[in-house]
């Protein structure tokens, strides 16, 4: 047999100096910037917790208001509105039918034309806050919109366009 010995080289690029202290180098940033990034990540979530936990407003549901409002020109028209008032959490607590009696007399307040308007909702939403002042201040009186806003429905004058043996709804819906 032939007692040779085989002597093998690496393929690999020979090791320079320093390269050792480039991989620190670098392993010490990659942590210290993944530190960073769990610090930012725990600041958001420590504020977006505090922000739920917070909970600053409620929103109340004021039952549907419907009425019925005469225009200049004499003619009866139907209005309806549900009302959502967005109160701030330390407000006085006020039942239902205030709320929905502040939003009548408020819609009651205005002339048809005034309501079906350009800016018959802002007009309608100003009125609103101006009855709710009593019993909110400004800071707990937060938002009212608008669910639902209805208008323009022409009633038609019962006695005036009366047809015997018709009935005189229909005449609304079928344009006559």
């Amino acid at each position: 047999m032939n007692n040779e010995r085989y002597e093998f080289k690496s393929i690999a690029p020979p090791k320079k100096k320093g390269s050792k202290e480039k991989k620190y180098g670098l392993i010490v940033i990659l942590l210290l910037l993944v530190l960073l990034l769990g610090v930012i990540a725990f600041a958001a979530i420590q504020a977006r917790q505090a922000f739920l936990s917070r909970s600053a407003t409620h929103f109340v549901d004021v039952p549907v208001v419907e009425t019925h409002l005469v225009s200049a020109d004499g003619n009866m028209h139907m209005f309806g509105a549900r009302v959502v008032i967005e109160l701030d959490n330390d407000a006085p607590s006020v039942h239902q039918d205030v709320l929905y009696n502040a939003v009548l007399a408020a819609v009651s307040s205005l002339s048809y034309e005034d309501i079906v308007d350009y800016y018959g909702m802002e007009t309608l939403r100003n009125a609103v806050r101006a009855r709710l002042s009593s019993s909110f201040s400004n800071e707990d009186l937060l938002g009212v919109y608008f669910a639902q806003f209805l208008s323009d429905m022409p009633l038609p004058n019962l006695e005036a366009d009366r047809v015997p043996g018709r009935n005189p709804m229909l005449d609304v819906f079928l344009g006559n």
